[in-house]
């Protein structure tokens, strides 16, 4: 894992980094939402990496990809079941979103309201 961090870890945070730094001029912006969409962004992309740096090769090494020869093995059992229970999982999540947004579209609006105080623009 090292040896890839090192060879494409570099231009991946250099990457990052400059797209986070570009966002967070928006930061020094007047207009609150121009400021608020530049620290959203940034920390948008910050996740983005960490994504990357994290799970991508936990992921790879789940499916057994030996990417480059670096000499990945799958994952042992039960650990090898992770992709197909994320997978599953997800789609049921989804599942449940189109049923509520057909059937019950008022819930969705609901739980918008617990996370936007009333009387503020979202």
């Amino acid at each position: 894992m090292w040896l890839t961090l090192l060879r494409t870890g570099k231009p991946l945070w250099l990457a990052n980094v400059m797209l986070m730094a570009a966002f967070l001029v928006f930061v020094l912006s007047s207009f609150v939402p121009v400021r608020v969409g530049g620290l959203l962004w940034a920390v948008t992309i910050l996740a983005c990496l960490a994504a990357d740096l994290i799970f991508l090769p936990a992921l790879v090494a789940a499916f057994g990809i030996d990417f480059l020869n670096l000499g990945i093995t799958s994952l042992a059992p039960p650990a090898n079941l992770a992709p197909i229970i994320i997978g599953i999982w997800m789609v049921a999540g989804i599942a449940l979103l189109i049923y509520f947004a057909v059937k019950e579209p008022a819930r969705i609006t609901d739980t918008g309201h617990v996370f936007v105080e009333e009387g503020e623009p979202a």
